[in-house]
Order: structure tokens, then C-alpha cells, then sequence
């Protein structure tokens, strides 16, 4: 009996420890996050670069580091070339074509372009009027090497032979007397830079230039030994990535629609099942609920705002009645209405939560312009609502760079991957 009580303690036991866990999980604030399509920052009719040709760059290496250019110099092109025609094609807007695959001179022509290339397929194309991409490429390649100084301090502490009350003998340190010695050493290392900068040029299928920017802040430091870590010497593509990658990714963003992510907030203070349905990524199930809710929540708004508008209504009659001075009624008239505007603004509150957590509704599942309705009622109900006015900014930013975009990019706004974390 009493095992079988144990038994039934520790079953309780550890079912009130899993709600108390449950509890936790639920209440933890989290972020959605939703991806999106957004058009480019810079060109405005991608229609006009489709079918796109990347030819090859153009690159010119100095230092003492590249006194070999035969075979560094191939490096650099290659990835600069595979790195921007990778970028592009992964936003899958524009059908990219480079110097190999647009060959028309026939299969054997691309033995010698095969030479220094990697992963390609054999894919030759024939497109009379093509968009293309040019690039230049200025790069500083240098390598040092040399001794750092290290200098360790080697402490020597000796012990003494101490006895305790009963006799027992103990070693114990002599702090006082310790020897401090410096070791120097002189460990050799390898300092690699690279500097230079990168033009970027882009022709519409007629020939005409449509974008162009410079890079001139690509650098590359690394040191490797002496007082930094040891580690192997870096490949020369990975100085050519490192130095190319991030102004590859603006001229992508520049050229190209492309992916972005949005972290977004849910309104703890909404309705508590469009709040749970939110947070377990139901957006479709809380855009429902919060359809139902927001209208419920105009329409005690419009009661109470007529009843306000009626209260104050007779107080101004009132008042114009007293047979006051003119200048006094206009006075008690002008502070009635502010009244009335304030309480009429502290009425209305109580929908900024809703209202913006169905804009959030609504932006994760890319319907931008009920996101964009939404955002400005949560705003309008409450102005102190600083996270609905950001997002409105932005929302009202996006609509209008996809309104002004025409071609592939226009309404293309859209969900590709909503989860949360």
C-alpha cells in the first residue's frame, strides 16, 4: 500500500511539474518570421534584363604576393564570374548566362574555357539580344612575414616544510620567496592584405547602361602566427570570395527582386486566440478569427464614439445657451472639443492590439494592402503604438517601390517561408 502510494505521489508529482513547464513554454514571448519578395533597390524595370549574359571580368593584380598573375589572376576572374552569376540565379529572376554556356562557337571551343573552370554543364545557347553585366577589378595583393616578441613569465614558487599541532608535517608555498623569470621568444608569422576596389556596369537588352557602382572599400587581413592564432594560409579563392562576396550581394539586391526576412512581433494585448494562433504559425486560422474580432471591435467603438459625440454634443448646446460672453463660450466650446477628441482617442485604444496583429496576419501571408490598411488603423486607434508606426513606414516603403517597379517584379510581394522561432 504504501509503495502504491509513493507511486501516486510520484505520478502527481511530475504531472504538475510538466504544466508548470507547459506554462512556461506558452507564456515565452517569440517573433515571427516571414519571408518575402521585394523588388530592386535600384533598377526599376527588370523586364528589361532578362535573358542575361555575365562577361568575363576584367582583373588586374599588384604586390609582391601576386607575382604570379598566369595562375592567380584566373582565380580571381573565375569567382568573381561564378560568385555574381550564384547570386543571381538564386533569387531566380533573371536566366543567367556566362561566357561557357553562351558559347556559340561549338563544343570544342570550350576545352580551353574548361581549363579553369568548375561545374559547369555543357549548355550552349544562341540569344540574339541579351542584358550583360561587366565588371573591373583592381586588387593589392601583398604578403609579409616577420617575428612577434613574446615575452612569458615563468614563476617558480617553493614550498616549506611545516608541522601541525600533533606533529604531522605538511608542505606549504612561500609566496614571499618566488622567482619570476621572463622567457623571450620570437615566434615568426605571415601577414596577407589585399586592397582594391570593383566596378560593376549593367546594359538592358538594347545596350543601354541602366546601373554602375563602385566598390572601393574591398579589403582582405589576415595575420597567421606570432602573437594571433596559427592556422593554415588562406587559398587564394578564399581571399577572392571574401573580397567580392558582400559587394556581389548589393549588386544583386540592386539588379534583382530578392529575398528578404522581417522579424515580427506579436500584440500580446490582442485577442488571446489570435495571439496563440499566430504564434503557432495558423495564419490563415487567425486571419479569420481577427476578421470576426476587428469587426466586433469597430462596432463598439462606433456605439461608444456616438454616445460621446451625443454627451458632448449637449454640453455644447449647453453652454452656448448660458448666455455667457462670446469670447468666454467659444472658450468652454473649443475645450469641449478637446475633450471630446481625447476620449474619443482613449476609447478607441482598445483595437490597436487587434488591428495590428492583423496586419501581421496579412504581411505574413503577403497581402500587402489590407497589412497596409491594418497598420494604419492600429496606428490611428492608438498613436502610441510605436512598433504599428514602424511597420507602417515600412509597408508604406514596399508598396511604393513595388507600384513604381514594372515587369517580372510588380505584385510579387509575396510568402515563401513563415515559421517561428
Amino acid at each position: 500500500m504504501k509503495s502504491r502510494g509513493y507511486i501516486r505521489s510520484t505520478l502527481v508529482m511530475a504531472g504538475c511539474c510538466l504544466c508548470l513547464l507547459a506554462g512556461c513554454q506558452q507564456g515565452t514571448k517569440r517573433s515571427l518570421v516571414a519571408s518575402y519578395i521585394v523588388p530592386p533597390d535600384v533598377v526599376s524595370d527588370v523586364s528589361s534584363l532578362q535573358n542575361m549574359a555575365i562577361v568575363s571580368p576584367v582583373v588586374k593584380l599588384t604586390g609582391n604576393y601576386a607575382r604570379n598573375r598566369d595562375r592567380l589572376v584566373p582565380v580571381f576572374t573565375n569567382c568573381l564570374n561564378q560568385r555574381l552569376s550564384a547570386g543571381i540565379y538564386k533569387e531566380r529572376f533573371f536566366s543567367v548566362q556566362d561566357d561557357i554556356h553562351g558559347n556559340r562557337k561549338g563544343l570544342r571551343s570550350l576545352d580551353a574555357a574548361f581549363a579553369q573552370s568548375h561545374g559547369y554543364s555543357i549548355k550552349p545557347a544562341r540569344i540574339i539580344s541579351r542584358a550583360s553585366i561587366k565588371t573591373w577589378a583592381n586588387i593589392a595583393l601583398t604578403k609579409t612575414t616577420g617575428k612577434d616578441t613574446i615575452v612569458t613569465p615563468l614563476v617558480s614558487v617553493p614550498y616549506v616544510i611545516e608541522y601541525s599541532d600533533k606533529g604531522v608535517p605538511h608542505s606549504s608555498p612561500n609566496y614571499d620567496a618566488k622567482v619570476v623569470q621572463k622567457h623571450v621568444s620570437h615566434v615568426p608569422f605571415t601577414h596577407i592584405t589585399a586592397k582594391g576596389d570593383l566596378l560593376v556596369r549593367v546594359y538592358d537588352t538594347a545596350g543601354k547602361q541602366v546601373y554602375e557602382k563602385r566598390f572601393t572599400d574591398l579589403k582582405y587581413d589576415t595575420k597567421l602566427g606570432g602573437n594571433s592564432k596559427t592556422d593554415a594560409l588562406p587559398t587564394v579563392l578564399e581571399i577572392a570570395s571574401s573580397l567580392f562576396d558582400p559587394s556581389i550581394k548589393t549588386v544583386v539586391h540592386d539588379i534583382s527582386p530578392h529575398k528578404v526576412k522581417r522579424e515580427l512581433f506579436v500584440n500580446e494585448k490582442g485577442d488571446e486566440t489570435a495571439v496563440v494562433l499566430l504564434k503557432a504559425t495558423a495564419f490563415s486560422e487567425a486571419y479569420k478569427r481577427l476578421s470576426d474580432v476587428t469587426e466586433k471591435n469597430q462596432k463598439e467603438y462606433k456605439d461608444k464614439a456616438t454616445g460621446l459625440k451625443t454627451d458632448f454634443a449637449a454640453q455644447i448646446k449647453d453652454v452656448k445657451a448660458s448666455g455667457k460672453a462670446r469670447e468666454e463660450i467659444e472658450l468652454a466650446v473649443k475645450a469641449l472639443q478637446e475633450e471630446l477628441r481625447v476620449s474619443m482617442l482613449d476609447t478607441g485604444r482598445f483595437r490597436s492590439p487587434d488591428d495590428e496583429n492583423m496586419a501581421i496576419a496579412c504581411e505574413t501571408m503577403g497581402i500587402i494592402d489590407e497589412s497596409l490598411e491594418f497598420y494604419e488603423l492600429a496606428v490611428s486607434a492608438d498613436p502610441d503604438n510605436t512598433r504599428a508606426a514602424d511597420s507602417l513606414a515600412r509597408i508604406k516603403a514596399l508598396a511604393g517601390k513595388i507600384l513604381q517597379c514594372p515587369g517580372k517584379a510588380n505584385n510579387t510581394y509575396e510568402e515563401e517561408e513563415n515559421k517561428e522561432r
